[in-house]
């Protein structure tokens, strides 16, 4: 088997994996590092950030391996752990900034805010899924939760592309107000999770 070989599906990589396979690790990691870095660098738009990114989802791929073989869809199982490193990673520059510089110099503070968890925030993006009609929920649940591209979305419910990609952009207008209204400061993070 060479490096970067595709005959082996993720499901089965993943599943060896589990067992501890690091021959498998290695070919989940080829496959996947550089979706994983493009996802990161998407959001932080710097090098260093997004290689720790792919460092730290890695560790927890393989620190997690015995659940592996548990996974069916392991492209949204990596896209999900990337996006919550991102937001842990986001909430963690939201929370501290640089003050002021005085005549003793430049300090470092943390901003008093309240303190939202990722539940909070994962409550509040399922709220505004179940406020979604049954059509745009179905596509927006189909593209984020299973990883399908539009077109693998409009093929699973027999309905046009250009239907599919109105009903997503009909859903994420309706779950960035919802999130906007309810949870103010704290809605970029939540639209990190749930958009990104």
């Amino acid at each position: 088997m060479s490096i970067g070989d595709y005959t082996y599906t993720s499901e089965s990589l993943f599943k060896r994996i589990a067992t501890g396979d690091e021959e498998a690790f290695r070919l989940v990691y080829d496959r996947y590092w550089g979706r994983i870095y493009a996802i990161a660098m998407h959001y932080f738009h710097a090098p260093l950030p997004s290689q720790d990114i792919v460092q730290e989802v890695f560790l927890k791929l393989w620190v997690k391996r015995t659940e592996l073989s548990d996974v069916t869809n392991p492209d949204a199982y990596l896209n999900r752990i990337t996006r919550n490193m991102v937001i842990d990673q986001m909430r963690k520059k939201i929370l501290t900034v640089s003050t002021v510089d005085t005549d003793m110099g430049t300090r470092e503070s943390v901003v008093s805010v309240p303190d939202i968890e990722s539940k909070e925030i994962a409550t509040y993006i399922r709220m505004a899924i179940d406020r979604l009609s049954p059509q745009q929920r179905e596509v927006y649940l189909l593209a984020k939760e299973e990883g399908l591209s539009l077109r693998e979305v409009a093929e699973r419910l027999s309905i046009s592309y250009n239907t599919s990609r109105e009903y997503m952009s009909l859903a994420l207008r309706s779950i960035r107000s919802f999130l906007q209204e309810n949870l103010g400061h704290f809605y970029v993070l939540a639209l990190l999770f749930a958009l990104g």
